[in-house]
């Protein structure tokens, strides 16, 4: 019987799949590691704390290696672009030295020159085109779009306002999205707002159970692009 190649997980997003934060620590373990011994998936990954929509596009976009599965974890859409949160910064951590400035470049540019309804039609539009692309140019790759904050998060810490959807302000055609966002599941058992040390924001039960559910799907051949899963928060009960 042949060999078969062992294939590739790619990850890109915000400090919910940072995974690069707890590399050097072989326990605990968190859903992406779960993953990848499951499924014996070679990984890299480009997750960045406080990362919004703009780098995770960008550097997906970068990425010119290639690979089987990739994971989103899509953040607030009105957070600033930082040139720095790039993927050889990422890799190689060098990314926590972002500067003051830079910190500051949303923040700066809202004040004087933004309004909330322009963020709304731009966060939401560069979604959709997003998504043509990945229609377009990934016909052969499987992606999974999970999403990190509540609606309520979002209007209260960037005024987002969403028209029509009330999850977030676009749902993929192309790939599998799972609801509900990952927040929730964070805020599961041990939640903490600071000083937060769990592997992508998780309690070692729920990184598990979210991990077999998140398995179920990778492993369905009914899902077909545009579905929507919705995982269950107390299956960790079971």
């Amino acid at each position: 019987m042949k060999n078969e190649k062992q294939k590739k997980l790619v990850t890109f997003g915000d400090s919910f799949i940072a995974q690069h934060l707890y590399m050097k620590e072989l326990e605990p373990e968190s859903w992406v590691d779960y993953i990848c011994k499951e499924n014996s998936y070679i990984f890299d990954g480009y997750g960045c704390a406080e990362t919004g929509i703009d780098n995770t596009i960008v550097n997906f976009l970068n990425y010119l290696e290639d690979f089987d599965v990739c994971i989103f974890a899509w953040s607030d859409p009105n957070r600033e672009y930082i040139p720095l949160r790039n993927l050889k910064s990422i890799k190689g951590g060098s990314w926590n030295f972002i500067t003051d400035k830079e910190k500051n470049i949303g923040s700066e540019y809202r004040k004087y020159f933004s309004d909330i309804t322009i963020e709304n039609i731009r966060s939401v539009s560069i979604l959709q085109w997003f998504d043509r692309h990945l229609q377009k140019h990934y016909k052969d790759k499987k992606f999974i779009h999970l999403y990190c904050f509540e609606l309520e998060d979002l209007q209260k810490h960037s005024k987002f306002r969403l028209v029509g959807d009330k999850f977030y302000p676009h749902i993929f055609k192309r790939g599998i999205n799972i609801k509900p966002e990952l927040i929730k599941f964070s805020k599961l058992l041990d939640f903490k707002t600071v000083d937060e040390d769990r592997p992508l924001h998780m309690a070692d039960k729920v990184s598990i159970s979210f991990a077999k559910q998140l398995n179920k799907v990778l492993k369905d051949e009914s899902l077909v692009d545009g579905n929507i899963v919705k995982f269950d928060l107390e299956y960790m009960k079971d």
